[in-house]
């Protein structure tokens, strides 16, 4: 066998040492199986929790109206007192809640029933649109209920009113 110099091994090395090519991004070769990174799932959805605390009614001392709001024309006997009402949601400005007509158990049915929110004027129903961060903040529910013509009245009976409340996205009944 012949031998070398050691500058023929030195020689053999520095030759060696720069055909040699060090990985990069562009050349690195995958090892093993490629794995996916997964995310678990997520609902997305309105929400609307509507809060309420019930009111009390009186009735005209002529009979012929029953409310909860004692700045109507009386006198009154019973403990008039509004209901309220209040909201937290993810709906923004477009959300809003809907208080429809309300409605009278009793004796004598209603000819006129109506609702006030607020401090707005008495209508069939009420809105009451939400804050931009999808709150209500606690406010009154006023219902009132007309037997009809100045002569009429309603008749001796216990009576209970209610009127349902809805919360919608879009601030439309």
């Amino acid at each position: 066998m012949a031998t070398r110099s050691p500058l023929h091994a030195l020689a053999f090395t520095a030759s060696l040492g720069a055909s040699i090519l060090l990985p990069t991004a562009s050349w690195a070769a995958s090892i093993g199986a490629s794995e996916p990174v997964g995310f678990g799932p997520t609902v997305v959805s309105s929400y609307c929790d509507i809060n309420t605390l019930a009111g009390s009614l009186g009735v005209a001392k002529n009979r012929s109206l029953i409310t909860s709001d004692a700045t109507e024309k009386g006198p009154f006997s019973g403990a008039l007192a509004p209901a309220s009402i209040s909201a937290a949601s993810n709906l923004g400005t477009k959300g809003a809640l809907l208080v429809d007509a309300p409605t009278l158990s009793g004796g004598t049915g209603a000819k006129v029933s109506e609702v006030r929110l607020g401090s707005n004027s008495w209508a069939g129903y009420g809105i009451a649109h939400l804050d931009a961060d999808g709150s209500l903040q606690a406010t009154n529910v006023h219902v009132k209920f007309e037997a009809g013509s100045s002569d009429a009245k309603f008749t001796n009976a216990t009576y209970t009113a209610s009127a349902t409340v809805t919360c919608t996205d879009d601030g439309n009944k």
